[in-house]
């Protein structure tokens, strides 16, 4: 080979990533022709094929658990070179879905060592104190959802052993049964200095639940992102604490269900962006109504919908009389339709009445509010980032 192992490497990883969005799996695993072409390229590129794995049901976990051990690269066993591994099977939150087998998951979970990124988790502390001990150290990325029957304080006290998370997600489903175990007060505090960005999907009952008060406690020194599932004010009394910390360094927010007006606008000086996860669930409105407009910070420059009807672009015209009422209340520039599927450029090839009707909308928002519209990806009508 003419050029270093390290060239070569960086080579393949740009051949991996570039088909990984494709859903075929010969150019999801765009690396498997390099292996057959010589043994020093096979020793680079055979990693790459366990750097990322998705798992959608218990039958691919039992699978990937029994060969891991079996498999093995030039240096060293297979499972070491996972990093990114995704349970796309457990986001689904169903009464009736009876969960993974956990004993399978945490065979699993013991084999990968250098894990960076766990999405779509769901258990209780055994899988958590099982995923400490294997990969603590290396842990970025934690997306956790305790499993129904489980007790909430004990799968916190886990927690404080992912020193090294940049992003946490916990998930406590406010539909599932819990027993809740130790007062939350003496639960051990996670400490995470790299802490960027948390998701509390918390369990609220008519009082803050164990999760929204042991996080109260907590304090994330380089936190910019927060996500809160319920704001009313109960949670807002018990997190008043967390927020008056954390607030004047937050520069993204998202609201799942929230009540506008206790949104404590004083304490996120330099929110940039509020995120809102379903507007029809909280408001029957698709977009924040204009009564909601003076309880934004003035600081806010994006507002992101989670959630469009891409079916129904009439619904949002009434947006553009609201703004126009009160447009000296709003500060914000871009509205984000960051729901997966809306995508100009999908529009334009699927749906092109669709399309007309969002771009007559886009061009009258701007024309006379001043407002882009932006899609998932981050782009105008035109195709174009904005300026």
């Amino acid at each position: 080979m003419s050029l270093s192992v390290e060239l070569w490497s960086m080579i393949f990883e740009l051949v991996q990533a570039s088909a990984s969005a494709d859903v075929g799996w010969n150019k999801r695993q765009a690396c498997l022709p390099v292996l057959l072409v010589c043994k020093d390229w096979k020793e680079i590129a055979e990693p790459l094929l366990f750097r990322t794995i998705t798992i959608s049901h218990n039958k691919a976990i039992r699978q990937l658990t029994t060969s891991l051990p079996l498999r093995h690269v030039a240096r060293g066993p297979a499972a070491s070179c996972i990093r990114q591994l995704r349970l796309t099977s457990m986001a689904y939150w169903g009464p009736d879905y009876r969960g993974p087998d956990y004993r399978d998951l945490m065979s699993l979970l013991s084999q990968t060592r250098n894990l960076i990124s766990l999405t779509g988790l769901e258990g209780s502390f055994r899988e958590l104190t099982v995923l400490a001990a294997s990969c603590a150290g290396t842990l970025h990325n934690l997306d956790f959802t305790l499993a129904k029957d489980e007790c909430i304080s004990t799968a916190l006290c886990v927690l404080k052993e992912f020193t090294s998370l940049s992003q946490l997600s916990f998930y406590t489903p406010v539909y599932r049964n819990y027993s809740v175990g130790q007062d939350a007060a003496d639960i051990p505090l996670l400490e995470a200095p790299e802490l960027r960005c948390l998701d509390l999907g918390a369990r609220m009952e008519g009082a803050p639940s164990t999760t929204v008060t042991y996080f109260s406690r907590c304090r994330f020194p380089s936190l910019t992102e927060l996500r809160l599932h319920d704001l009313q004010a109960d949670e807002l009394s018990t997190l008043y604490d967390f927020l008056s910390y954390h607030g004047p360094r937050l520069e993204r927010i998202q609201f799942g269900r929230v009540n506008a007006s206790i949104i404590p606008k004083p304490l996120f000086p330099r929110v940039r962006h509020f995120v809102f996860d379903n507007m029809d669930d909280m408001d029957e409105e698709p977009f924040p109504p204009g009564r909601w407009f003076p309880y934004f910070p003035t600081s806010v420059r994006h507002i992101h919908l989670l959630v469009v009807d891409i079916d129904a672009p009439e619904l949002y015209l009434p947006f553009i009389d609201e703004v126009q009422k009160d447009r000296a209340a709003i500060h914000f520039d871009f509205i984000h339709l960051d729901d997966p599927e809306f995508s100009w450029s999908r529009l334009y090839e699927d749906s092109p009445d669709q399309a007309g009707h969002w771009v007559h909308f886009a061009l009258r928002l701007k024309r006379e509010t001043g407002i882009t519209v932006l899609d998932k990806d981050g782009l105008m009508w035109t195709m174009a980032k904005p300026n």
